[in-house]
């Protein structure tokens, strides 16, 4: 099959001469200003037989290597039609998005960029449609990607062509096709199982696991709580930041996760666990709360793991992570124990009920626990009065 017709472009030099451009038209197949090619990598043709044969070999590159027109073209776009480019205008996207989204939200789009755009190289934005997005889909399937890491490499794209739209009237018609990410059920532990791993940490060590513990807060907003958010006279801790940074060591800080902060009343053991290793430093507002006692600093987050790993071996319970088992773990337990939703939803500081919801039990959880309540009151009906009665109470 043949693709491309080879044409001519006539115009006026300053002298008055006439300039001849040859150039190849891609039309029906390719739409848009930029279905024309003018040159091959940046060198405009020399004349018309240059243009036809490069022409030929786009059409042999389809038909023999079986790659899509719009890859062939791509092949020679490089250089004239830089500025058309998707990897352009993704560029351009993220020197805009550079201040305007925080820094660890561009690490994960650069880490996108890295390993997930190759499928885009040479292709012309203008020309791109649904079908090439559903075949990049595939390409990363292919590739051993999870739908989840899909989903997330699909935000920086379709941010460049939003402020590709916003920026020029040629629009692509592009429906998003929809990324399906599976729900599953994250691994827990049991709460029994979590006061016995905190309880085998070292005393100088408990505090920063206790406020995890106790206000269920991430491990990033445990390390980035200073003595100025704690109150030593009401006991009431505010969580308002945390460290972005892996380091203990000047520390990065920003908003936490949701973005609100929120008033926690502590109990008794950790109020006493802060007056006892931190009520002499009251007055360094600025310093972290809980200090790693082998650095002096706020803990990293290599050693904040390592004594949770550490703690885990000493009381015989198989490892799990800190955040599962500081907050997922006590959210399941309270919803258990009867608190509400909207309760669970406020000492989590999230904005979404749903995103509660998934520390709720899981339906043949349910299901198994309506099975043995009937089971009990189905046995109930064969004993006694007096042991249904005790049954009862």
């Amino acid at each position: 099959m043949e693709y491309g017709k080879v044409r001519s472009r006539r115009s006026r030099r300053k002298d008055g001469s006439e300039l001849v451009q040859w150039r190849i038209d891609f039309s029906p197949q390719l739409q848009g200003s930029d279905r024309f090619l003018n040159g091959a990598h940046g060198q405009r043709f020399d004349d018309e037989r240059d243009a036809e044969r490069t022409r030929l070999r786009i059409c042999t590159m389809v038909e023999d290597l079986e790659l899509s027109l719009l890859d062939a073209v791509g092949r020679y776009r490089v250089g004239a039609s830089k500025p058309n480019l998707i990897a352009t205008h993704i560029a351009r996207w993220r020197a805009w998005a550079e201040g305007e989204l925080q820094p660890w939200t561009l690490y994960d789009y650069d880490k996108s960029l890295r390993n997930h755009f190759g499928f885009w190289d040479g292709k012309v934005i203008s020309d791109v449609t649904t079908p090439h997005v559903r075949d990049w889909i595939a390409e990363r399937r292919s590739a051993g990607c999870s739908p989840k890491v899909i989903k997330n490499a699909m935000v920086p794209l379709r941010a460049a062509f939003r402020h590709y739209r916003e920026g020029s009237p040629k629009v692509p018609d592009i429906i998003w096709p929809a990324v399906k990410v599976p729900k599953t059920r994250r691994q827990a532990m049991a709460f029994s199982d979590v006061l016995s791993v905190v309880a085998a940490i070292p005393e100088e060590d408990q505090g920063i696991f206790l406020c995890s513990l106790y206000t269920m807060c991430r491990p990033g907003e445990a390390r980035g709580i200073t003595v100025g958010s704690y109150d030593f006279k009401t006991g009431v801790l505010t969580i308002q930041e945390a460290l972005k940074s892996k380091s203990g060591v000047a520390p990065k800080r920003g908003s936490t996760k949701t973005e609100e902060s929120g008033d926690y009343p502590l109990p008794a053991e950790l109020r006493d666990w802060i007056a006892k290793h931190r009520g002499t430093d009251r007055l360094q507002k600025r310093a972290p709360l809980f200090i790693n006692p082998r650095s002096g600093t706020a803990y990293s987050e290599k050693a904040l793991r390592n004594r949770w790993i550490t703690a885990c071996t000493d009381a015989g319970v198989e490892y799990v992570s800190i955040y599962r088992a500081l907050k997922h773990s006590p959210g399941t337990a309270l919803l258990e124990s009867g608190l509400s939703r909207d309760d669970l939803q406020a000492a989590f500081r999230h904005k979404s009920a749903s995103t509660t919801m998934i520390y709720d039990l899981e339906k043949t959880q349910r299901r198994a626990r309506a099975t043995q309540k009937l089971e009990a009151l189905a046995g109930a009906r064969h004993k006694p009065d007096t042991e249904l009665a005790e049954a009862k109470s």
